[in-house]
């Protein structure tokens, strides 16, 4: 009887998959960033020039010279944010000296385009009347935006296309049946890989039901989202732009107004992840397709004898990510099933202890650095042979 098999890839896979970005303000062709890379990976001149919100945030905010995260910037922005609601700092001052600058999205966070003055004498001015949100709105704004432009331009390997190769060793294993992928990724360089060979998970799928999931192609489990599910305000929706992938199909960021916006449908890789951790939201359509990810995930790994992680670190923070590892390997535990197998490969960082703390110390762990070398070494044939 054949072992199961699910892959689980993280940012450090993007960036050692053969792909390369190439972002029209810059030049030139660089390795997609990974999480902890993501601005150190970027010329600074490029934030300063073209985000100016977020530009202006991580200058006042961020010592200099830090080394910052994706996580570090999204989640220090989401949770300011939230704050200028519970009231401990309102951003007033930065917001007014950011408005006498600059005004990146006219028509987002606006009050009415008139402000009235009726202690003053009744004066009106044309100056828009922005919530006190804007600053920080448009700072995730700008976040989003650059996040789109970096990852969606990119150039696809013309040889060693690495999502490529250990996608065919895995088929060509007569002892492992891949049942699919898991990825904390928002790019689409899988599905560039694969398609038109592979099904998302929409909120109308049984993601309980793993016949249903397995039916058909290969299923693509997006835990973030996706840079080609784009996210619309009015009417509310999430829509699959595939498959079959087209690159041009990715979603632009796009803010005309505060009831007139559509984005990728994608959420902050932050330790809060609201968008799927706050009651209030069990309705909202993002959330029910994010969740949708997740319970499939939880699935998935249910039913897998062997993982395969490239590129994902365990970042200590991420609770949401764990907690689905230890309800996999619990439930496996409940039905009798083995313990996992798992090869691990995550560029030089050595996560063997966290992976035991996981998946329990009966787990067998191979580790195997660089996604490049994987794809052609005996540590793979051995694993998916075995």
């Amino acid at each position: 009887m054949k072992k199961s098999l699910i892959i689980v890839y993280g940012s450090g896979a993007s960036f050692d998959s053969g792909f390369r970005i190439q972002i029209p303000r810059i030049g030139g062709l660089i390795s997609p960033p990974t999480d902890l890379g993501f601005f150190a990976d970027l010329p600074p001149f490029l934030i300063r020039d073209n985000y100016q919100a977020l530009y202006e945030f991580i200058t006042s905010y961020f010592p200099g010279g830090a080394h910052l995260r994706l996580e570090d910037v999204w989640t220090a922005i989401s949770l300011n944010h939230k704050h200028i609601t519970l009231g401990t700092y309102h951003w007033a001052k930065e917001q007014h000296d950011y408005l006498l600058k600059e005004k990146c999205y006219p028509g987002m966070d606006m009050v009415s385009p008139i402000s009235y003055f009726p202690f003053s004498g009744g004066g009106v001015i044309s100056t828009p009347s922005f919530t006190r949100y804007k600053f920080l709105g448009d700072c995730e704004r700008n976040l989003r935006e650059l996040i789109y432009d970096v990852y969606s331009s990119y150039i696809s390997p013309s040889s060693n296309n690495n999502f490529e190769l250990l996608h065919s060793a895995a088929n060509q294993s007569q002892v492992c049946n891949l049942l699919g992928y898991a990825t904390f990724n928002y790019d689409c360089y899988l599905e560039e890989t694969l398609s038109p060979r592979f099904k998302y998970i929409s909120t109308n799928d049984n993601a309980e039901d793993i016949s249903q999931l397995l039916h058909g192609d290969v299923p693509i489990v997006k835990l973030h989202g996706s840079l080609n599910w784009k996210e619309n305000s009015t009417p509310r929706d999430v829509i699959f732009q595939s498959p079959p992938y087209q690159k041009g199909h990715q979603s632009k960021p796009g803010y005309v107004a505060n009831t007139e916006w559509s984005q990728p449908a994608v959420i902050p890789p932050t330790i809060f992840k609201q968008e799927i951790n706050d009651d209030s939201r069990t309705n909202d359509i993002l959330t029910k397709t994010i969740l949708q990810q997740w319970r499939a995930a939880i699935r998935l790994l249910i039913e897998s004898d062997k993982i395969i992680f490239v590129g994902y670190s365990f970042p200590t923070t991420d609770y949401h990510a764990q907690r689905i590892f230890h309800i996999a390997r619990m439930r496996r535990a409940i039905e009798g099933k083995p313990p996992f197998e798992i090869l691990y490969c995550s560029g030089q960082q050595n996560r063997k202890a966290i992976l035991l703390n996981i998946f329990g110390k009966e787990t067998k762990i191979v580790i195997k650095n660089k996604f490049s070398d994987l794809c052609t070494s005996s540590e793979l044939v051995r694993f998916i042979n075995s």
